[in-house]
């Protein structure tokens, strides 16, 4: 059976998640990722590769940027500064949450 009249439904909602986890994912990849003074010492890592700075970030990342206060914004801006995978991950939120707005009105 085909639905020729459907309308295909994106909920914003599904959107922000979605741009979360994978914001979330690379958040994750670099928390993990060994220190490279370890590595060059053919150490294991035991984990010292773990990232506090990143860790504690992960609730300010999910957070609208309009919801941010002033003290979030700058340490992300810290963050993003020695992080720019993330800054760059970051960035990839802000088309989906400009085009919210009119997705909901859209028919």
């Amino acid at each position: 059976m085909r639905f020729l009249s459907a309308q295909i439904v994106c909920y914003p909602f599904h959107l922000a998640r979605n741009a979360n986890l994978a914001l979330d994912q690379v958040r994750r990849q670099l928390q993990r990722k060994p220190d490279m003074q370890s590595v060059l010492r053919g150490l294991p890592s035991r984990g010292k590769s773990f990232k506090r700075e990143i860790f504690y970030a992960r609730h300010r990342l999910a957070k609208g940027k309009e919801r941010l206060t002033l003290d979030e914004r700058k340490a992300l801006y810290e963050l993003f500064q020695v992080q720019p995978r993330l800054a760059l991950a970051g960035s990839s939120k802000r088309p989906f949450a400009q085009s919210m707005p009119r997705m909901i009105a859209v028919r």
